[in-house]
């Protein structure tokens, strides 16, 4: 794969100011200090029901309820597999050409192909990109559920990072993730593919 030609230098931490993530391999200098400026603190307690969501109305909610239109930032775990293709699929549509797009490929399922002009791929074996991805705070974060190394990267993810996480209901590891992370203070959905969502509400 070739993911040298026509990259731009991104600074990945933000606050609210957008991100240029088109192209482009981690930078080296990379802030040590994830920053948040915005969004509430949110807390789990045991689920009764659940509620119903889609793709669309979450992605408005964000945009315009916390970013005030600022572009979003989302992070795709377990890239190369045919889950992850399958959400960005339903989720480009909903996004606008400023929003960051980060791309955590999948141990078992590398990514095959050219991902240069879609975002940036990160490869977690490189120190820098290993620091990149731990300072990198997600307005979305999917998990396709597919992998057990998935759960250890969950439990970094706490409230103050991510706005919402969604997870394939599908995958092995999907009860696992929507623990971890609901323990962690994050708002999680469940996707069955296409833009439904399903939410717990707690008791």
């Amino acid at each position: 794969m070739s993911r040298e030609r026509g990259r731009e230098l991104i600074r990945p931490v933000r606050t609210r100011g957008p991100v240029r993530t088109r192209g482009g391999r981690a930078p080296d200098d990379v802030a040590s200090t994830p920053v948040r400026t915005r969004g509430a603190v949110r807390t789990r307690g045991a689920a009764n029901s659940t509620t119903s969501d889609s793709l669309s109305a979450l992605v408005n909610r964000i945009r315009q309820d916390d970013v005030y239109g600022f572009p979003l930032t989302v992070l795709v775990h377990g890239w190369g597999s045919e889950v992850a293709a399958s959400f960005l699929e339903a989720l480009r549509p909903l996004l606008e050409s400023d929003d960051a797009l980060w791309f955590v490929p999948g141990e078992e399922q590398p990514p095959t192909a050219d991902d240069e002009d879609t975002g940036v791929l990160l490869d977690l074996d490189r120190d820098t990109d290993q620091r990149v991805y731990g300072n990198t705070i997600g307005d979305i974060v999917f998990w396709p559920a597919l992998e057990a190394s998935e759960l250890e990267k969950a439990k970094g993810w706490e409230y103050d990072r991510a706005r919402a996480v969604i997870v394939d209901s599908r995958g092995d590891h999907s009860r696992q993730l929507m623990d971890t992370v609901g323990e962690n203070g994050l708002i999680a959905y469940r996707w069955q593919g296409g833009s439904d969502l399903e939410k717990d509400v707690d008791a």
